[in-house]
């Protein structure tokens, strides 16, 4: 399922706005800032994210099971 504007509306809060990619991003701030690794660590976000839900939804269970 495909919902437009969506990724512009939540990263730039408005529906029109532009989302730089990973690379365009690294090339303005080499630009902007001189050489240097700019890349986020991706697998250190991704699996930080699903262990943040994962204990969110673990809390959830155990908040849902001591109320019961």
């Amino acid at each position: 399922m495909r919902v437009p504007y969506l990724l512009s509306l939540i990263a730039t809060l408005s529906p029109r706005g532009t989302v730089q990619g990973i690379n365009n991003a690294k090339r303005a701030y080499v630009k902007k800032y001189g050489p240097g690794s700019y890349k986020p660590v991706i697998p250190v976000t991704y699996w930080s994210f699903r262990f943040m839900i994962g204990f969110g939804v673990l809390a959830s269970v155990l908040a849902a099971a001591g109320c019961g």
